[in-house]
């Protein structure tokens, strides 16, 4: 029995999933470049599931690409709630740290959000295409 792999067809989909995968990328080149191998450990993890679900099946695909957008918005809430927590104790002096929660990093997170958002709203209209 051979199973359906899922074809992206659907631009603006591809394009946010590109681009959530593309931000991490950078990061972990980024953290690379100054000796932390763990968050580029992580995005190639995600980008073998990605792989290996894609050709597996289309239910599988659409399972990674739900847990990958969950991800997201997990990790951007975070990055947001740790802002907060900024300005409640403000004597956090460490500007290695402050200097990863400027309001350019606010709004990426605020964008991070939507894309998670955007991608499991629209998951599920990738199987139409696909079929």
């Amino acid at each position: 029995m051979m199973t359906k792999q899922l074809l992206i067809t659907n631009k603006h989909f591809f394009i946010a999933l590109a681009l959530s995968l593309s931000l991490f990328v950078f990061k972990g080149i980024q953290y690379a470049i100054i000796g932390s191998f763990v968050p580029m450990i992580f995005i190639l993890s995600i980008l073998l599931l990605f792989f290996f679900t894609f050709k597996r099946s289309i239910k599988s695909a659409l399972k990674a690409i739900k847990f990958w957008a969950i991800l997201l918005i997990f990790w951007a809430i975070a990055r947001l709630t740790i802002q907060i927590l900024f300005y409640v104790t403000p004597n956090i002096t460490e500007t290695h740290i402050r200097d990863q929660f400027t309001l350019i990093q606010n709004i990426i997170s605020i964008f991070v959000i939507l894309l998670g958002i955007y991608l499991i709203k629209n998951r599920s209209n990738l199987v139409n295409n696909s079929a």
